[in-house]
């Protein structure tokens, strides 16, 4: 049965009887007399009635057009094809509250063959078919206009299918359902939810194939409530290229891939509204795929997965600016033969478990605001990295929020704040609810601390590696552990009880300063390593201080000495160690208040500021010469403006460590 054969102007057939019925193998509308012959132009009316096909065919020849218009009644067919090497246009759209106006195709094709265009626009009706190309080799759009009563189930869903193919798919409302969904198979596919409920059971793909392009947006943005739902995976960048923005509405899906394999190249963008992925979201799955996730926005963009890793084995980006980003167990940076990159800037970070750079992987962090609360451990490998800054355009709280840090590759710290919370269940530790005393920082690698303004780490720190302190303040709440080397050129390091242990050494010069709130405990035996011979140690509080010698009483040996050595007004030192201990100090201030009890130790100096201080029970000497520093005697109350921050140490030289400690 043919409408419109080759006929000059436009036939239409029209349908509207209540019984009336259709039955025939082939139904052709708009149909020349061949496929490269063609000038027919037909439409079908239906209005009521049964019509049923093998094959309904919209536009069958290279300049046919054909259009079909149901609005109430049923059509059956086991292949619709709207626009076979011509152009058809089919709309569906009942009476609007009722969903009795029905198509049902096995098979249903837009734009069959290269250069076709075909286009379904479906309002208030159902829509029911096994397998769906929307841009088969030519070009087809479907739209879905109607929110009340819009129904589209398939199994299989194809936009942009042959790699000529060009596909889109407008939903403003309604309901579709399908087993699978593929937007840009092989060709290009484009993907447009405004509102309604696109519910997949199986696995929804953008960009599946080498070649091809993909591209699905959700637009909540002007009142609507899109939902997607998955039941499996979402494949952004398979195997091709493949983007996903998501300004509002919702996502629900088993486990996302952006950049899945080798070739697959996936961008999400998430300014707006929920995305939650029970399983795991991965940037860079295999091979050299390449997936980027930018997340920004505020309290109402929240990204939620079971576990995250950028950088399987592919390459993989995080951005976030902004929303917040929850990890129920580990975020992952970096593994396998994968490289990772983890930029904040901005928004909320909150994972049970984080490991930068994992086994060979190559992972690097970057924060310049925002706030990274981890519950658990933050784990640093041999091949990662975490670099915290202080971005101008960030504000001032920047946090590093953490149960504990184990740290094997480097930490770059030059600005915000560190801070160990034992319970991790609060992400304000900097309003003082944490207890530094359960919490632990253990540096097996490189800890580089620079820059101006306040560096401030509260909770534990064990030090098995090294710790760089260059040109910075640095303030450690908590007690510090040092097993490796402490190198500070200049900067000055605010401890409350620093233990040094037998592995363990400081180097600094002149203008590196060490503040002592608490005890000093010094076991080391590293004598031709540790070189403080130039440097301020100052006990500060009105508090007792112990402060355990390493160093041994012989005029000739002035291992472990120091340039300065002031407590401050009100404080008391405590000095202990092992037999014949002694200390060597170029210039000893004794503050109002002070008192300074020498248990049986003698403490050499070579000049003394006595500011109504007190000691006793040991002896004092005086040196004829200093202890190799080579500095002068410093002003008065040094501690005092040093602590302060008004001013650092007077008249004393700058010895630079710099070349001493590349020999070392």
């Amino acid at each position: 049965m043919k409408v419109g054969e080759g006929s000059p102007g436009i036939v239409t057939l029209e349908i509207t009887a209540p019984f009336a019925s259709i039955d025939t193998v082939n139904f052709s509308v708009g149909a020349g007399s061949g496929y490269w012959a063609g000038a027919g132009s037909g439409a079908v009316v239906q209005e009521a009635g049964t019509v049923g096909s093998d094959s309904l065919v919209l536009g069958l020849g290279n300049d046919d057009s054909g259009s079909y218009t149901l609005t109430g009644g049923s059509l059956y067919a086991t292949t619709e094809t709207i626009g076979h090497y011509g152009s058809g246009v089919f709309t569906h759209d009942g009476a609007t509250g009722f969903s009795n106006t029905t198509n049902d195709a096995t098979t249903l094709y837009l734009g069959y063959k290269t250069g076709s265009n075909g286009t379904y626009n479906l309002g208030a009706g159902e829509l029911t078919s096994d397998i769906q190309y929307i841009g088969y080799s030519g070009t087809g759009e479907f739209i879905q206009t109607s929110p009340l009563n819009s129904y589209n189930t398939t199994n299989e869903l194809y936009l942009g299918y042959d790699n000529s193919g060009i596909g889109t798919y407008t939903m403003m409302g309604g309901w579709l359902t399908a087993g699978s969904e593929s937007i840009g198979d092989q060709g290009d596919g484009t993907f447009t939810q405004w509102d309604g409920l696109n519910s997949v059971s199986g696995d929804l793909t953008i960009g599946a194939f080498s070649g091809s392009s993909g591209e699905y947006s959700m637009m909540g943005v002007l009142g609507g409530d899109p939902t997607l739902t998955v039941g499996n995976n979402v494949y952004v960048g398979k195997g091709g290229n493949g983007t996903f923005t998501q300004e509002g509405g919702s996502i629900t899906a088993v486990n996302e891939y952006i950049g899945y394999q080798s070739g697959g190249v996936g961008a999400f963008t998430q300014n707006s509204g929920t995305n939650t992925v029970s399983g795991a979201l991965y940037l860079g799955y295999g091979g050299s795929g390449t997936g980027t996730y930018n997340l920004s926005g505020g309290w109402t963009s929240v990204l939620s997965a079971g576990a995250e890793v950028v950088g399987n084995d592919g390459h993989g980006v995080f951005n976030q600016s902004g929303g917040w980003n929850i990890v129920s167990t580990n975020l992952i940076v970096g593994s396998g033969a994968g490289t990772g990159e983890y930029n904040l800037s901005g928004g909320y970070l909150n994972a049970s478990n984080e490991d930068i750079g994992v086994g060979t992987g190559l992972g690097v962090f970057n924060q310049t605001g925002g706030n990274n609360h981890v519950s658990g451990t933050l784990t640093i490998g041999a091949n990662g990295q975490y670099n915290l800054s202080n971005s101008p355009d960030a504000g001032y709280y920047i946090f590093l929020d953490t149960g504990t840090i184990v740290n094997n590759g480097t930490i770059n710290y030059s600005g915000g704040y560190v801070s160990l919370n034992a319970t991790g269940g609060n992400i304000c530790t900097y309003c003082g609810n944490y207890d530094p005393n359960a919490t632990t920082f253990e540096n097996n690698g490189t800890l580089n601390i620079s820059g101006a303004g306040a560096k401030t780490i509260t909770g534990n720190v064990t030090n098995n590696g090294t710790v760089n302190a260059v040109n910075t303040d640095i303030t450690f709440n908590g007690t510090f552990v040092n097993n490796g080397e402490y190198f500070s050129d200049p900067s000055s390091s605010y401890f409350d009880d620093l233990i040094i242990n037998p592995t363990g050494y400081l180097i600094g010069g002149t203008g590196d300063n060490f503040f002592i709130s608490g005890d000093l405990m010094n076991y080391s035996v590293e004598t031709s390593l540790w070189y403080t011979a130039d440097s301020y140690l100052g006990f500060t509080g009105a508090t007792l201080h112990e402060f355990y010698l390493a160093g041994w009483d012989s005029a000739s040996s002035m291992s472990f000495s120091w340039d300065t050595l002031e407590l401050g007004d009100g404080g008391s030192i405590f000095l202990n160690g092992g037999a014949g201990a002694s200390l060597y100090v170029d210039n000893l201030i004794l503050s109002a208040g002070s008192s300074l009890d020498l248990n049986g130790f003698s403490l050499y100096y070579y000049s003394l500021t006595d500011l109504g201080g007190s000691y006793f029970n040991g002896q004092l000497i005086n040196l004829a010469s200093n202890t190799g520093g080579g500095s002068a005697v410093p002003e008065p109350s040094t501690l005092f403006l040093l602590g302060s921050g008004i001013a650092g140490l007077a008249g004393i030289r700058r010895f630079y460590m710099g070349a001493w400690h590349r020999s070392a």
